[in-house]
This record gives structure tokens, C-alpha cells and sequence, in this order.
């Protein structure tokens, strides 16, 4: 957790034994786990297309991206749609 509201928010789960509630503001985590996603993706993208530059891998890489579960607006998305297969 970080900041004082996650370390917060951490601490009152731990007392009540409630399931943590859902992300508010996944757009808070965005950055921060875009850059985390990055970093992990620009040497396997290089590897599998060796010619390209930078600018087209970090393209190839946000398209990913913006698919990607590990996206928080995707994981918003999601929940807010319910269970797959429910109507």
C-alpha cells in the first residue's frame, strides 16, 4: 500500500476481516502500473521484432496495453460489467 489512505484502508480489512472493497480510482494507479508494464515488455517486444525503434515498440507496447488485465481501467471495466456470461 502506498500513502497514508492505502496504508488506512489496509489497516481497517485487517480488523473488521472484510474482503477489500474495489478499486475507486483505478485511473490513480494508471501511470504507475503503465511504466511498471513498460519496462517488463520493452525487452520481449525488441526481441521478437529486432528492427524496429523505440517509438514503434512503446506504440506495439500501449496497444497491449490498453487490452491488457493488468490495465486498472480494464480491471473497472470488468468489475462494473459483472461475471462473464451473465446477462
Amino acid at each position: 500500500a502506498s500513502g497514508v489512505d492505502g496504508a488506512t484502508e489496509l489497516l481497517k480489512n485487517l480488523r473488521t476481516g472484510e474482503e477489500p472493497q474495489a478499486d475507486a480510482h483505478p485511473e490513480r494507479r494508471r501511470k504507475a502500473a503503465f511504466k511498471d508494464y513498460e519496462e517488463r515488455e520493452i525487452p520481449r517486444i525488441r526481441e521478437e521484432n529486432p528492427g524496429l525503434k523505440l517509438s514503434q515498440i512503446k506504440e506495439i507496447i500501449f496497444k497491449n496495453w490498453q487490452k491488457s488485465p493488468e490495465n486498472p481501467m480494464n480491471e473497472a471495466q470488468l468489475a462494473a460489467a459483472g461475471p462473464p456470461g451473465f446477462p
